[in-house]
């Protein structure tokens, strides 16, 4: 059960100094980023502890090819299990909240099934629909080799929770 939905803003599109070619593609390619205002905590595990994802964070909702929005929406049913995925994905752990209030790290290297485990169980939480779900996580298990290799090969700084 969400307790508190995360605070987010939309990531400006720049268009500027695009020709109108390089603007259609654009349009038809780009994936919309959503920015973490603030620190964001959701309860895992029964609620026994709280992953906590920093602010300023940046995801695209459910990653999946734009031409396929007509039957997922990026921002719908998965939105928020995607915001836990995309962050587990980047940095291949999460922060989570322990019960003394000191924030650690959870699951560091656990890899790619430990991470998509997790989003199907946070999906089923989130909106109970078992079949979208574990046709979901098919799709992850299938379909995200590409996305979790890239995560792997790119060196992004860490960013962590206010709190921590």
């Amino acid at each position: 059960m969400i307790k508190n939905m995360p605070k987010l803003a939309p990531v400006h599109i720049n268009m500027e100094g695009l020709s109108n070619d390089e603007r259609y593609k654009h349009w038809r390619t780009y994936k919309r980023e959503w920015e973490l205002l603030e620190d964001w905590t959701y309860p895992i595990n029964g609620g026994e502890v709280n992953v906590v994802i920093p602010k300023t964070f940046r995801f695209d909702g459910v990653s999946m090819p734009k031409w396929l929005h007509w039957f997922h929406s990026p921002t719908g049913m998965l939105f928020i299990p995607s915001l836990i995925h995309d962050f587990a994905y980047r940095y291949n752990y999460v922060w989570i909240e322990q019960s003394d209030g000191s924030i650690v790290k959870y699951g560091e290297n656990k890899g790619r099934d430990f991470w998509d485990d997790m989003f199907k169980e946070v999906s089923l939480d989130l909106n109970k629909m078992c079949g979208l779900n574990a046709f979901s996580r098919g799709i992850l298990y299938f379909f995200s080799g590409v996305s979790w290799n890239k995560n792997r090969s790119r060196t992004v700084p860490e960013i962590k929770p206010q709190r921590a």
